[in-house]
């Protein structure tokens, strides 16, 4: 085998730990998670699984960035002449309805990352305060003063964001709460009614997009 396949093979390995990783994290939170289980899941002994991730944190902070990276490669990019970027949360929060695995991994760890000694608190503190750092500059950026009476940037990027996590935690305990996605267009009206959105889709905004076309990526603003 060359050093190339080699080096394949070893990508291939840890992308199918990392994978079973996350479906045992979905499961049974860190907490819960086992090296074990993993390995077992991953059709690999313990030692073979520790031979990629010595430890259970740094398999943890390895999946939390797996998930971010495929998050990232499955957004589309934007069309040259986007709506509002924030337009796509609708879109983005459909996009992570097909995807309840994922979902339901990072919800748990974000719960279980409230305790003071949790590996990934810095992770998520870090993930949701850039979230809501770059909504709130869209939001000023794009509206200024067309938001909702008393309602600064800063808390409109607070509210969007925690209804878009709370939408999603919801819907999975009890999917009879209505279409996460409409709701957060009803935020998004609620928040700026003076603006004209346009809340398609992510893929039905992108289908209209010239392939060969640089934009931001909608998922820059994900939370």
């Amino acid at each position: 085998m060359s050093m190339a396949e080699r080096r394949t093979s070893a990508a291939r390995r840890k992308g199918e730990i990392l994978d079973a990783a996350l479906a045992e994290l979905a499961a049974h939170g860190y907490q819960g998670m086992t090296i074990g289980a993993v390995a077992k899941r991953a059709g690999l002994s313990q030692q073979g699984l520790l031979h990629h991730f010595p430890t259970k944190e740094t398999l943890l902070l390895a999946a939390l960035e797996f998930l971010a990276e495929r998050d990232s490669a499955q957004m589309p990019t934007a069309p040259d002449r986007p709506a509002s970027p924030l337009s796509y949360l609708p879109g983005l929060v459909e996009l992570n309805q097909s995807r309840p695995e994922a979902v339901r991994a990072r919800t748990v760890l974000s719960a279980e990352c409230l305790t003071d000694d949790h590996p990934a608190r810095d992770y998520f503190a870090a993930r949701f305060r850039m979230a809501r750092v770059s909504m709130a500059h869209s939001v000023r950026r794009e509206f200024g003063s067309g938001l909702a009476p008393g309602i600064t940037p800063e808390e409109a990027a607070t509210l969007l964001s925690a209804t878009m996590n709370g939408l999603l935690q919801l819907w999975l305990l009890d999917p009879s709460i209505g279409e996460p996605a409409e709701l957060v267009r009803k935020m998004l009206h609620l928040v700026a009614p003076s603006a004209g959105w346009n809340t398609s889709s992510v893929g039905e905004e992108n289908a209209d997009a010239d392939p060969g076309a640089e934009g931001s990526r909608p998922g820059e603003m994900r939370t």
